[in-house]
């Protein structure tokens, strides 16, 4: 999945002459979601993720920057399929819902190589948000499915940084028992 939680666009920078360069990844992860059928086509939901983001920067043989940050969600929530019971195709979209702990972090390591002084500052939260979306997952057997999705997540942690944004993710759906 996407999630830009650094707040800057992702690039790759060179700069030969002066020896500088610069490599910002803005927001990429993977995670596990789970979810079963609560009662018609309403869905329990469960996922577990984590979202990584990078800036470093390299100026010659002067200095370094490097910042890292990340954000772990553990998300609940209920899911509404749309169309389940009307229509047989292999489209089906979702709405979504839930909430649960984000965990943060930000690491940031500063270091100038000819006076070896270097500068490290780590800061960790946990707060609680919640998220709204939907998604399309595209049937193709009865036990396998590609799964698109959307999610608006809104969370605001007491100190630091607003990490609330919008996440986008591919993924593949492996469906068992008896109403599948």
């Amino acid at each position: 999945s996407f999630w830009n939680i650094t707040g800057k666009p992702t690039k790759i920078s060179v700069l030969n002459e002066t020896g500088q360069a610069q490599v910002d990844i803005s927001g990429a992860g993977a995670g596990f979601y789970f979810f079963s059928r609560a009662y018609n086509n309403w869905f329990f939901e469960l996922s577990l993720s984590a979202i990584g983001g990078t800036q470093t920067e390299v100026k010659g043989v002067v200095s370094s920057d490097v910042e890292v940050e990340t954000i772990v969600p553990l998300l609940l929530g209920l899911r509404y399929d749309i169309f389940a019971n009307r229509f047989q195709g292999s489209l089906h979209p979702y709405l979504a819902g839930g909430g649960g702990p984000y965990w943060a972090t930000s690491m940031t390591a500063e270091n100038q190589f000819g006076n070896t002084i270097s500068k490290e500052t780590a800061q960790s939260s946990l707060d609680y948000g919640y998220y709204l979306g939907g998604g399309l997952n595209w049937v193709l057997t009865s036990w396998f499915a590609i799964n698109l999705d959307i999610k608006r997540h809104f969370i605001e942690f007491e100190h630091g940084k607003d990490y609330s944004g919008t996440q986008l993710g591919l993924g593949f759906s492996f469906m068992w028992g008896r109403k599948q």
